[in-house]
Formats: structure tokens, sequence, C-alpha cells
């Protein structure tokens, strides 16, 4: 044990130096890499999945959606239904936001001239 500290201990400054470097210098080439997440780069384009995923895509235009959900205890209730038709109107003037669908519209797609 002296034999390992008689060759660290007048070196210690050293050491110490190329630890902080070490650790330095590949932080600095982490914090500029680019990540590329794009679909291509995961999976093949003769891929089954990579297919699905542009039909996805031709079917729905985005692969961005936002879902949102309340927990009511009688969502048909007429208080419930004149929420859920406000907080779509609102969601539509969102800039960015290209559709909405919301109960009381697809009710009223499906049995036309019916309002709940």
């Amino acid at each position: 044990m002296d034999k390992l500290t008689d060759i660290i201990a007048p070196r210690c400054r050293w050491l110490a130096a190329a630890a902080i470097i070490s650790v330095v210098v590949p932080l600095y080439f982490v914090a500029h890499i680019k990540t590329d997440n794009s679909i291509e780069v995961w999976l093949k384009s003769n891929s089954s999945e990579y297919r699905t995923y542009r039909s996805f895509l031709d079917r729905y235009e985005s692969e961005e959606f936002i879902v949102i959900s309340a927990d009511m205890d009688n969502p048909f209730s007429d208080n419930a239904i004149t929420l859920q038709r406000r907080l779509a109107e609102e969601l539509r003037d969102i800039k960015g936001v290209a559709r909405v669908i919301d109960l009381p519209g697809v009710c009223s797609a499906i049995w036309e001239n019916k309002q709940l």
C-alpha cells in the first residue's frame, strides 16, 4: 500500500487534472450532439411498421394529437354538453389547431339534425 501511495501522492495534482479533463471534454461534445429522431432513422422504409405509420399520416395528416378528457358524472347532461361545445369552440380558435373532434359534434354528424 505504501508503494501505491508513494506513486500517487506526488502526482495527485496531475491525476486530479486528468480526472477533471476526462469529464469536462466529453461533456462539451455531448452538449453539442444533434439527435435525429425522425421515423426514417428508426424504421426501414420498406417495413410494415413504416407503411402503417405512413398510412396513419395519410389518414390523419399529422402525428401530433392531443386528447383532452374529463371525468363527469353525466357527460350527456345539458351542462356537460354545453361545456363540451364551448371547449371545442375555444380549441378550434387556437392557431395551429387543425381539427377538433368533440362528442356533441360526432353525435350531430352521425345522427343528422339531432342535437344532444
